[in-house]
C-alpha cells in the first residue's frame, strides 16, 4: 500500500476497491489495519472506497454486518442507504 502516493500523484487511482474474504475471520484484524492505512492516507482522501466482502454465501462466513462491524464500518457506509 506505500505505492498509494505514487499512483494519485500520477493520477492513476480513479477508485478503490478493496476486497474482505468473509470466511477467514482469523485475518479480519490484519485487513483492518490495512483498510485503516488506506483510509487515512491523505493522498486517498478525494478517492472513492468500494469495500467488498468475498465468500460471504459459504456457510460460517462472516455476515454483511459482521464485516461491518469488524472492518470498522457500522454507521459510516452508504450502502442500502444505511
Amino acid at each position: 500500500m506505500r505505492d498509494a502516493n505514487l499512483a494519485v500523484q500520477l493520477g492513476q487511482v480513479d477508485a478503490v476497491v478493496y476486497l474482505v474474504d468473509a470466511y477467514d475471520k482469523e485475518r479480519f484484524a490484519e485487513s483492518k489495519k490495512e483498510l485503516d492505512a488506506l483510509l487515512s492516507d491523505e493522498s486517498l482522501g478525494n478517492v472513492p472506497f468500494l469495500i467488498l466482502g468475498n465468500k460471504i454465501d459459504i456457510p460460517y462466513a462472516a455476515s454483511e454486518d459482521e464485516l461491518r462491524y469488524h472492518m470498522g464500518l457500522s454507521g459510516v457506509t452508504t450502502a442500502r442507504g444505511r
